[in-house]
């Protein structure tokens, strides 16, 4: 039995992992979104109930977590982008019609400043946790007080 990949082999089951941590990174978005809501709901329905001020930062900490695996999968994702783009290389060569879907988008937005375009999603990304994490930092303080 041969247990050798080929290069499509690797390719599709590398496009379906890069697609799976697209799916996750939405999921924890889902997540984190309607987990800090439900717990400031719960919280603010029992406050007389609530032992400890620590509590009400569950909210960032979830946030925190959440953010923290959302920019791990993206890190990951990119850095199976460029394995991809390699076997494209192998597998198309000079192929200019149709190169492959990374090597398309970094020959296509070259012109365009692929590298920044990557940036400011990263960039992004990191802001948007960032704001949540924040934002949840002043509501647990402001609502715990």
């Amino acid at each position: 039995m041969d247990t050798k990949l080929s290069h499509l082999e690797q390719y599709k089951m590398l496009r379906e992992e890069v697609m799976q941590n697209i799916r996750e990174m939405y999921h924890m978005e889902r997540a984190a979104t309607i987990g800090v809501g439900a717990l400031y709901t719960w919280l603010l329905l029992h406050r007389p109930d609530v032992p400890s001020r620590a509590i009400w930062f569950i909210g960032p900490l979830i946030i925190l977590v959440c953010g923290n695996r959302c920019l791990f999968l993206l890190a990951h994702t990119r850095f199976i982008a460029g394995y991809l783009r390699r076997i494209e290389e192998t597998a198309f060569g000079g192929d200019t019609n149709l190169p492959g879907w990374e090597l398309y988008l970094s020959r296509h937005n070259s012109q365009r400043g692929y590298r920044s375009y990557l940036m400011v999603s990263v960039t992004a990304t990191i802001v948007v946790w960032a704001f949540a994490f924040c934002a949840s930092m002043v509501t647990s303080y402001l609502l715990s007080r």
